[in-house]
C-alpha cells in the first residue's frame, strides 16, 4: 500500500495487488479541497497505471454541482486516458448520494462503454470485487 493523499477530509492510497486507487473520504469537503483530492487521484492514475477507483463515500458529505461537474469533464476523461477501467464506491442509501452517483454514472457512460460501475453496502465486499477484478484482467492479457 503506498499513500497518496492524507488530510483531514480524505486519505487515498493506491494498493498495487489489485491496482487500485482507494479513496476514503472523511468529512465533507468545500470545493478547494474536493478538486485538491481528485487531482491526487488523477495523478495517481497516471503515475500508477491503476486500473480501479474505489471510493468510500459515507462521510464524504453533499458534493456541489460546480464541483461534480468539474469532475465529470476534468477528471473523469484524464482517467480513462490513463487507464481507469472500473469505479467502484462503497455508500449508504442516502438519496443525494444517489442523485450524485446517477449523475457521475451517467456522464462516465456518455464518454467510455469499457466503464465498469459498482456500488457497494462494504468496504469487504468492495474490496473483493477489486481483487476479482484485477484477476479478469490478468487472464484476458
Amino acid at each position: 500500500m503506498t499513500l497518496v493523499y492524507n488530510e483531514r477530509h480524505a486519505r487515498v492510497v493506491y494498493l498495487p495487488e489489485s491496482s487500485t486507487l482507494y479513496c476514503t473520504w472523511l468529512k465533507g469537503t468545500t470545493p478547494e479541497q474536493y478538486r485538491d483530492v481528485f487531482n491526487h487521484i488523477l495523478k495517481g492514475f497516471q503515475d500508477y497505471g491503476a486500473k480501479t477507483y474505489l471510493s468510500d463515500i459515507q462521510k464524504q458529505g453533499i458534493v456541489g454541482t460546480e464541483s461534480r461537474k468539474w469532475l465529470e469533464s476534468t477528471i473523469i476523461p484524464e482517467a480513462l486516458k490513463a487507464g481507469m477501467r472500473n469505479i467502484f464506491v462503497i455508500t449508504s442509501e442516502d438519496a443525494f448520494k444517489k442523485f450524485y452517483l446517477d449523475r457521475v454514472k451517467n456522464e462516465v457512460e456518455k464518454q467510455s462503454t469499457i466503464i465498469n460501475t459498482q456500488y457497494f453496502p462494504s468496504e469487504e465486499s468492495a474490496l473483493k470485487a477489486c481483487k476479482a477484478e484485477v484477476e479478469k484482467m490478468s487472464s484476458v492479457a
